[in-house]
């Protein structure tokens, strides 16, 4: 019994750690994409700038 009781207990902290890093991970590639995107738009905007 109390070896199942520390298992569960594992099992959520492992769990929880898991969901946390993925939110971590999620959360670095949004701001990573949006990054990217605010460079790809600074880039197309100074390359219309050296066309004029």
């Amino acid at each position: 019994m109390f070896c199942t009781s520390v298992v569960k207990y594992h099992y959520k902290l492992f769990s929880s750690a898991i969901l946390s890093i993925e939110a971590y991970v999620l959360f670095l590639y949004q701001r990573h994409s949006r990054m990217s995107d605010l460079h790809q738009y600074i880039y197309k905007k100074t390359s219309q700038i050296d066309k004029i």
